[in-house]
């Protein structure tokens, strides 16, 4: 909700936006040696404040405020606790003040969510477990920090970030069975890593089953549904995940692309509409929708979404795009093989992308030899090939298939 409050939106309006009926406001306060906080609770339909209170403790003592806190307010909404969530609220993460600040330092820098922010966040945690052996919070971010930091052109190969994010996830689920993140990150890396789609459900539905509002862990299901042609599942499980944090345009975003894979192109397309109109910025949205143009034939489409790519990273060089008018096929391929040949030389690339640009110009040999060692270095989106729409021209070859099959077989290293 901080980022709605910086539109000058009422409380109504900034509850229509999460689609919720009310809105917990609060501000926090330093006096001497205390630290104080101010909540109040405002009726999102009439902007009436329901209630509001007051509480003041002792600067050493953070964590036992933020416990009284959230108490007061899940008392305050009637709420009715289920036992897992009655006892989240009444532990504490931490009793080290210190590694709870370390911690919520790494917050702030994983929601910037770039390669320095991420890297900056992964120190902060490291710190945190410095200070705080057992902080299970701790090791699930730092499992999830290093599942980001192994993506494509996100700063370390999958060969190194994904056991890293696998050592860490069962660290912070061996301190606390009820770390939501470590049981998600345990499925990402099975999932786009081991390539194991049955390991990898069971451990997002162990992640909603411990944090039932989980989007993080619906996003998985979603993807992993995918894998194994649940559509139906796929869609509803990425709905799901989309509305449970409606501000958090990625998971509206991934939505958009399950919908893609799907072939369902026209509520793709009206997803990203959706994400555009709240943040034009939201590089991702613009990646999804060149895919579909692509897979269309709308060539001319795809270069202008390309070209907003451009405009959020104006110090990236390379292949001037062609021009527009009188735009074919091949020339837009061979310009997009050019840029990701370009891309890969500077340590930037993915190919089983790349090949799939060679695929359109026909050089189906080139093509299967970069999926292949795609499949050779952990690439994560190989595991999606079956349903890429991208692959179709490729459906019939006898050695696209083997690599399909391999694909589906969970790694043995």
């Amino acid at each position: 909700a901080t980022a709605l409050v910086g539109q000058g939106l009422t409380a109504p309006e900034i509850a229509d936006r999460l689609g919720v009926p009310a809105i917990v406001e609060g501000s926090v306060f330093r006096s001497g040696g205390q630290v104080g906080v101010t909540v109040q609770l405002i009726d999102a339909r009439s902007d009436e404040h329901l209630w509001a209170e007051s509480y003041v403790s002792e600067t050493n003592d953070p964590i036992a405020l933020q416990r009284r806190v959230a108490q007061a307010i899940a008392n305050a909404l009637s709420l009715t606790l289920s036992p897992i969530e009655a006892e989240r609220l009444a532990s504490s993460p931490t009793e080290v003040n210190e590694a709870q600040e370390a911690f919520l330092r790494g917050l702030a820098h994983s929601r910037r969510f770039n390669r320095e922010s991420v890297g900056d966040a992964i120190a902060d945690y490291e710190s945190a477990i410095e200070l705080d052996p057992e902080y299970a919070d701790a090791a699930g971010m730092l499992a999830v920090s290093y599942w980001l930091l192994s993506q494509p052109l996100s700063g370390i190969a999958p060969h190194v970030g994904m056991p890293r994010a696998r050592e860490w996830a069962l660290r912070a689920v061996e301190l606390d069975s009820l770390s939501a993140d470590g049981w998600a990150t345990l499925g990402w890396v099975s999932l786009f890593y081991e390539r194991n789609v049955d390991e990898a459900q069971r451990y997002f539905d162990q992640a909603i089953a411990v944090r039932p509002a989980f989007s993080v862990g619906y996003n998985g299901l979603s993807f992993s549904h995918l894998v194994s042609g649940e559509t139906d599942e796929a869609v509803a499980t990425g709905r799901i995940a989309a509305g449970g944090i409606p501000l958090d345009l990625s998971f509206r975003t991934a939505l958009a692309e399950v919908l893609y894979y799907l072939r369902r192109f026209d509520e793709a397309l009206l997803e990203l509409e959706a994400v555009e109109n709240a943040d034009r910025n939201f590089e991702r949205l613009y990646h999804v929708r060149r895919w579909v143009y692509e897979v269309r034939g709308q060539y001319a489409e795809a270069l202008r979404t390309y070209q907003e790519t451009l405009r959020l990273n104006p110090a990236w060089t390379g292949p001037p795009p062609p021009e527009e008018e009188a735009l074919s096929a091949e020339d837009y391929w061979q310009w997009r093989v050019e840029v990701l040949r370009e891309a890969r030389a500077s340590g930037q690339g993915i190919l089983e992308i790349e090949g799939a640009a060679n695929l359109q110009l026909g050089d189906t040999d080139v093509a299967l030899d970069l999926l292949e060692q795609a499949l050779d270095e952990g690439e994560g989106s190989v595991i999606l090939i079956d349903v890429d729409p991208a692959w179709d021209p490729a459906r019939s070859d006898p050695r696209f298939q083997s690599l399909v099959e391999r694909a589906k077989t969970p790694r043995s290293d």
